[in-house]
């Protein structure tokens, strides 16, 4: 469900990028919403994101076990 409203989303960041870029740096900005366009960045970004959870949800594992 997240995938196909990545495009979306992306559109939506670069129709409100000169409000935000009062408030942000607009180079970082735009870059994300650039890169949310290609479906391949989503799920390269999803992929590592679960990634992330699971060496973290390791790590507690290990910390409990520990005691």
């Amino acid at each position: 469900m997240v995938k196909p409203l990545a495009l979306l989303g992306s559109h939506t960041m670069i129709f409100f990028g000169p409000v935000v870029s009062a408030f942000i740096s607009a180079d970082g900005y735009y870059k994300a919403a650039e890169l949310l366009e290609e479906p391949g960045n989503v799920e390269l970004l999803i992929s590592r994101l679960e990634q992330l959870e699971q060496e973290h949800k390791n790590k507690q594992t290990e910390k409990h076990s520990e005691r």
